[in-house]
């Protein structure tokens, strides 16, 4: 899944954390990322948060119309955007499915990249785009000026590509308490 994007305004930007994994004891660093395996894992037996939500750093290059434009965005889990409180203006926001493997390839856009190089097309949910060059379905566009924690300006943003989890090395994960 992928999403193309802008700062971060949550609801309740006092109760995001991020949290990282520390391996300092074994002569590692003392921030490490996750391990999607592990985000999983962390998610699934959760206790402590209201959400749970991974992002990684992506920069896909889109093709296939125009000349091409290489994008700066993120890998996220399907439930980031709940975690954020922030719902798409068009479409509808990433799906639990499209987390997991073998799963479609699909893309959400920041208002900016759908404004500029998609004329605000109304109809753009549903069309394909090529980044990459592999085919990514648009389920939304997120508000004018949303942007992901801990992120400068995007212009997009993706979640498991092809769902393939090996493509993600590791996991920012980002909690609400």
């Amino acid at each position: 899944m992928a999403f193309f994007g802008d700062p971060c305004r949550t609801q309740n930007p006092q109760q995001l954390v991020s949290v990282w994994e520390n391996h300092k004891a074994r002569g590692g660093p003392d921030r490490e990322w996750f391990s999607p395996s592990d985000f999983s894992d962390w998610r699934d037996q959760n206790s402590s948060f209201s959400h749970l939500a991974a992002l990684n750093d992506w920069a896909p290059t889109l093709t296939g119309r125009d000349e091409p434009e290489a994008l700066v965005g993120a890998l996220v889990s399907h439930d980031m955007f709940t975690m954020l409180g922030v719902a798409p203006v068009l479409g509808r926001s990433f799906l639990p499915e499209e987390d997991r493997p073998n799963a479609a390839n699909v893309v959400m856009l920041s208002h900016e990249l759908w404004q500029r190089r998609f004329n605000s097309d109304q109809a753009i949910v549903g069309k394909s785009i090529s980044l990459n060059q592999e085919s990514y379905s648009v389920v939304g566009v997120m508000p004018a000026g949303f942007q992901l924690p801990d992120h400068s300006r995007r212009a997009t943003v993706a979640t498991n590509p092809a769902g393939a989890q090996p493509v993600v090395p590791a996991w920012v994960v980002w909690c609400c308490a």
